[in-house]
């Protein structure tokens, strides 16, 4: 993209607004300055969006008041208000676009744009404008801030100005009332600093089409093609829950009547004395009488209140893979679960203790009956039932549950269904995780099916073999977009061939436009696959690469918490 500026001063400087003639080039379109017969045309050519109205049906829109319009753009073009006509290569006019209330004391200014004919929508041409405008507000008007205003409908307007690099900064609540609905809407805004890395890091191009490529299924979209908006979130995120229940994990067993904690045992001398060590013993209510497993906590003494990792265990502390003291000393609370004692892992359906035998589970499952993944999750629920009802000393507000392997798959679906976790940690979850179940490069239905690992979800998975493995009804990405708004971090290794870490990526990235939809930022990154030593943190959803394989290291942890620490650190 290049700018041709006519009209210069005696000086040859650029002019800080537009002269009689202004022309920003761009590769398929350009921006140059409206005549009369350009308003005209645009007044002409301008086709009303039934589908997806974002202004009221104007009633009369005669062509003599296309000249009522250029006089009001003659009369506000100079020192507050810059509009340029949107032209193809070929000379036609197919929209405008301004800098609005540019404000030359504090350095900033609002933008909008508008594209006559519906087929020039969607078609990249918005997003063109949009990028050279920005570029002729903070390169040469010399501003620091823009901004931009959307309605919660207005799916199209909102990609456009996210991948154009604006981030959401708030939401007025039913502020417009549009086709007898009232309707958000959406504030955005971009500085100058963020347009120009966005600029240098690209804008997603490479990236969208590798999503392109994969076939993912929409998640901000209803199964029947309705678009969906934030104020009926909730309703697509049942829909893709039922969908996960259904195909994936089994439905999930109701909340316990009866939920307590008993401390077994206390060594307040842990790590030198700096942290509280407690055994305890967590009881719930279930159809086949009282369940019971241990959990260990580790409390530090240096924070009132401290935030807490749930951590779904393989082994019982002491154990390589938790750094019980980096966590602590970090100022965070950890309880571990081991996942045994929820329920055992020994393969092939067997389902005869712990959370399984007091819910009656058995080999003879019904087609949408839980597997393991389910029954891990449940029990790490009932640890955040101690947590809220039962320990004050705790920051339950904040609470992250974390896991690894089939672990971080047990993580995300305890996080996605209990909304009560203020973070959802995955760590090389791989297939039936974060990685997706549509054209990735991993594991396979097969795999769990040869190896006995296929009764970690319900009956209904195992039918998905062969071309069937790609035309699932669901994907991974709704179970990682059922998180959303809360935080998601995703983390992967390079050489972990089996948890498919480009999967992992892309099915974040992918899940993202749930927390775009929700007004908050989702996947921040630049438009290329992560290398490793990359750590993306400036969303909602956090994502690592490190380098070697399947495993929860110290490296690893420390990401986490460093992620944590940059989002919660004014709690």
């Amino acid at each position: 993209m290049g700018y041709i500026l006519s009209g210069r001063s005696a000086s040859g400087v650029y002019p800080l607004f537009p002269t009689d003639m202004m022309k920003l080039q761009g590769d398929r379109i350009y921006l140059a300055t409206l005549m009369r017969e350009d308003c005209f045309a645009l007044w002409e050519d301008f086709e009303y969006d039934f589908a997806c109205p974002a202004e009221e049906l104007r009633i009369g829109h005669a062509p003599e008041k296309a000249f009522d319009w250029y006089n009001e753009i003659q009369r506000l073009q100079g020192d507050r208000h810059v509009r340029l006509g949107i032209f193809k290569q070929d000379g036609s006019v197919i929209g405008d676009i301004a800098l609005q209330d540019i404000d030359r004391v504090n350095r900033c200014c609002s933008i909008g744009m508008g594209m006559a004919k519906l087929e020039n929508r969607g078609q990249g041409y918005g997003q063109e404008a949009v990028r050279l405008m920005l570029a002729y507000g903070f390169d040469h008007l010399g501003m620091e801030r823009i901004t931009a205003n959307t309605l919660d409908i207005n799916i199209g307007a909102r990609k456009s100005l996210e991948k154009c690099g604006f981030v959401p900064e708030g939401r007025e609540r039913r502020a417009v009332y549009l086709g007898g609905v009232m309707h958000d809407r959406l504030c955005y805004a971009i500085l100058r600093e963020e347009f120009r890395e966005h600029r240098s890091a690209g804008h997603h191009q490479a990236l969208d089409e590798m999503l392109a490529r994969r076939g993912y299924l929409p998640v901000t979209t209803f199964a029947d093609g309705t678009p969906v908006t934030a104020q009926i979130w909730q309703a697509r995120r049942d829909e893709m829950r039922q969908l996960l229940e259904q195909y994936s994990y089994g439905v999930m067993q109701d909340t316990p009547v009866t939920v307590k904690g008993e401390t077994i045992h206390t060594d307040q001398n842990g790590f030198g004395g700096k942290v509280s060590i407690e055994e305890i013993n967590i009881s719930f209510t279930t159809v086949h009488g009282m369940m019971t497993f241990p959990v260990t906590l580790f409390v530090p003494k240096t924070e009132a209140r401290p935030p807490v990792f749930l951590h779904l265990a393989f082994r019982a502390y002491p154990d390589r893979y938790i750094p019980v003291e980096e966590i602590t000393d970090a100022g965070y609370a950890l309880a571990v679960v081991v996942y045994r004692d929820l329920v055992n892992d020994n393969l092939h359906g067997d389902y005869s203790d712990g959370i399984a035998k007091h819910f009656g589970t058995t080999a003879d499952r019904t087609p949408t009956e839980w597997g393991k993944i389910g029954m891990w999750a449940y029990g790490a629920s009932r640890v955040m039932d101690y947590l809220c009802a039962e320990r004050q000393d705790m920051d339950t507000a904040h609470v992250a549950v974390i896991g690894h392997s089939r672990l971080g798959k047990t993580a995300l679906w305890c996080g996605a269904l209990d909304e009560r976790f203020a973070a959802v940690i995955s760590n090389n979850s791989g297939y039936g995780g974060a990685a997706s179940s549509r054209h990735g490069s991993g594991e396979r239905v097969t795999d769990f099916l040869r190896v006995g690992s296929w009764d970690w979800y319900c009956e209904n998975f195992k039918q998905f073999t062969g071309d069937l493995e790609d035309e699932k009804p669901y994907d991974q990405s709704f179970l990682l977009a059922m998180i959303a708004p809360r935080l998601l971090c995703v983390g992967s290794a390079e050489t972990d061939r089996g948890a498919d870490p480009q999967s992992e990526f892309l099915t974040a990235l992918h899940a993202s436009a749930a927390w775009e939809l929700l007004g908050v930022p989702g996947l921040v990154c630049p438009d290329r696959m992560p290398e490793p030593g990359d750590h993306f943190t400036g969303g909602n959803i956090g994502y690592h690469l490190r380098g070697w394989g399947h495993a929860l290291s110290r490296e690893d942890w420390r990401a986490y918490i460093r992620y944590l620490n940059l989002k919660w650190k004014d709690m």
